[in-house]
């Protein structure tokens, strides 16, 4: 019996398997390699897009932001300009009415956007003397960062307060100056602007987006962020000098810095420093991050960036369900592949199993036994096969002629080479001298009978006969003379 190895070889190499393999090369190779192609050539279309979509969604972000300070700052030059205002500043002395009214203005001005927290009055010397909670009033913001940076700029925006006594809660601040005339400093107008509303601009992503956004200033600090585990921490350690800037009209605290699997963030806070829109793409690291795609755009009213990211995973989800999807089509068409072949297969192999059971027959002599119905009805067609077994129809015919007169021949032949045996036996017998011997023996014997006896009319006839017999049987040999 054949091993294993032999019969997987027989199967391989037959005509079946031969056909099947090619078959399935010529089905299934080009469309492997097209869905390979495609698959490729589509995730990088998809990052493509991926990282123009989130440079427009950062930059999106960013201008929107701007709009919020630019819009802030309107209000609070609105505030400066104000011909009121200039004059409750100058006077020193404020009655009730004069303080009402100047409140209600305030109030006016705060409700323009429910962003604003409040709005706060200072004097030339830094103290609240107005505003839209009157328990703020009394303040001094003269040894504050506000007042000091207010030496070098007209108006600006704060960076993001942590703890102040205006609230609890984180607070942008809008400082501007107000000047006379004579562009003496009256005072200054303050306008908190809560973070929250910073941060629904930031953590806002469009709905087939799933990531992370931040909002980081210029010295590391995450302003706002999508990940609660992060809002307000720092990419790393803060400086005394620079933490206290943090916090106003309270004391210093400590903030905590991001772990240090967030490592992959430095690397982008880094670049997004350099005030260009860009994007990076990241990949697995020791660390535990994973594929990360990151876009980041500056402000311009503000010293920060907005950095969006999203795992590659998931929005590659959508390609790895359609190659899965085309491998399943792939898997489909080899199956419908190999079906073909084991059908084409056997319509060649059938006629070509039933041929050679005939060339077997045919080898053996045994083609007499052989059913030529079986092979006829192969040769009905007009294909190659068909011809093939026309042809070796008619050959057998002329074999098996061929054959019935090769066997007359050698019968005949048989009879003719027995003939020239018993020819050459006989010669060979009369040729010895031991025959010679007998023949002058029986002369002799012959001679001495018929000087003895003479012969009677009979007797010649009688011998003369038994000669002829003797002489006609080719069995017996010839008797001397």
């Amino acid at each position: 019996m054949l091993g294993w190895r032999q019969r997987w070889s027989r199967l391989l190499w037959s005509i079946s398997g031969r056909l099947l393999l090619v078959m399935l090369l010529i089905s299934l190779l080009p469309m492997g390699m097209v869905v390979l192609y495609n698959q490729t050539e589509s995730a990088e279309m998809m990052k493509r897009l991926e990282i123009n979509a989130l440079q427009l969604l950062a930059i999106g972000k960013a201008r929107s932001l701007d709009h919020l300070f630019q819009d802030a700052l309107n209000d609070a030059l609105l505030v400066a300009n104000d011909s009121d205002v200039r004059y409750f500043l100058r006077s020193g002395s404020h009655s009730a009415i004069e303080q009402a009214t100047m409140t209600n203005f305030l109030e006016d001005v705060r409700n323009l956007n429910p962003a604003y927290y409040q709005v706060i009055l200072l004097n030339r010397d830094g103290q609240a003397i107005a505003g839209t909670r009157g328990t703020r009033l009394g303040l001094d913001y003269k040894n504050t960062p506000l007042w000091q940076q207010s030496a070098t700029a007209n108006y600006f925006i704060s960076r993001v307060k942590i703890n102040s006594a205006i609230a609890q809660r984180p607070l942008f601040i809008v400082f501007q100056t107000i000047v006379d005339s004579n562009n003496e400093r009256l005072g200054a107008v303050l306008l908190p602007l809560q973070a929250t509303a910073v941060k629904d601009i930031v953590t806002y992503l469009v709905p087939d987006i799933h990531g992370e956004s931040f909002l980081i200033d210029d010295h590391g600090l995450i302003l706002s962020t999508t990940n609660p585990h992060l809002n307000l921490h720092s990419i790393d350690p803060l400086p005394p000098k620079i933490r206290d800037h943090y916090f106003l009209l309270t004391l210093p605290q400590p903030i905590s810095p991001v772990a240090e699997v967030h490592y992959t963030l430095r690397n982008v806070f880094l670049k997004a420093k350099s005030k260009q829109v860009g994007a990076l793409l990241t990949s697995p690291s020791s660390q535990g991050d994973a594929d990360y795609i990151y876009a980041y755009a500056p402000l311009t009213r503000h010293q920060g960036v907005v950095v969006v990211s999203v795992r590659l995973r998931q929005f590659l989800a959508p390609l790895e369900r359609l190659a899965t999807q085309g491998f399943f089509s792939l898997l489909l068409v080899g199956v419908g592949v190999i079906l073909i072949s084991l059908i084409v297969a056997r319509s060649i192999t059938k006629p070509i199993r039933a041929l050679v059971s005939a060339v077997h027959a045919l080898k053996h002599d045994q083609f007499d036994q052989f059913d030529p119905r079986v092979l006829r009805q192969y040769a009905q067609g007009s294909d190659d096969m068909a011809e093939l077994a026309q042809v070796f129809l008619e050959m057998a015919q002329a074999v098996e002629q061929r054959q019935d007169q090769l066997e007359e021949e050698l019968s005949e032949l048989k009879i003719e080479i027995d003939q020239e045996k018993r020819k050459k036996s006989v010669a060979e017998i009369t040729s010895t001298d031991y025959f010679q011997e007998l023949r002058q023996r029986a002369q002799q014997l012959r001679q001495r009978a018929h000087t003895k006896s003479p012969p009677t009319a009979t007797h010649p006839q009688i011998r003369h006969t038994e000669d002829d017999e003797r002489e006609n049987d080719p069995h017996d040999p010839p008797l001397p003379t």
